[in-house]
C-alpha cells in the first residue's frame, strides 16, 4: 500500500509541477518536482526493503508537500491572477465582469 500511494502522491505532484511551470509559479513547481522524486524514491525503497530510507525519504516526501502547500495560490489569488488587472494572459482572464464579480463573491465567501 505505501509504494502505491507513494507513486500515486508523485505522479499528482509531476502534474501540478507542470501546472505550476505553465502559470510561472516557479518556486511551486521546484516544491512539486522535489515532492514527486521523493514519492518515487521513497515507493523504491520500500520496495527494496530499507526501512531507514524509506523514512528519511518519506519524511522530506512530506516536508516538500508542506511547503508546497504555502506556496500554492488561494482563491483570492486566483481571482487576483484572472481579474482585468491579471497577469495571464487575456485570452485566460475573465471576459465579462459578471462572471468576475460572481467569483469575487465565490473567492471571499460573500
Amino acid at each position: 500500500m505505501g509504494i502505491v500511494a507513494a507513486g500515486i502522491g508523485a505522479y499528482w505532484d509531476v502534474k501540478n509541477a507542470a501546472d505550476a511551470y505553465q502559470q510561472e509559479n516557479l518556486a511551486l513547481s521546484v516544491a512539486k518536482g522535489f515532492s514527486a522524486f521523493f514519492g518515487v524514491v521513497s515507493a523504491v525503497l520500500v520496495a527494496v526493503g530499507s526501512v531507514i530510507g524509506a523514512i528519511v525519504t518519506t519524511l522530506a516526501f512530506i516536508g516538500a508537500g508542506v511547503i508546497a502547500t504555502f506556496l500554492e495560490d488561494d482563491k483570492i489569488d486566483k481571482w487576483l491572477k484572472r481579474c482585468y488587472w491579471g497577469v495571464l494572459d487575456v485570452k485566460d482572464r475573465y471576459q465579462n465582469s459578471e462572471a468576475e464579480m460572481s467569483d469575487l463573491k465565490i473567492a471571499t465567501g460573500g
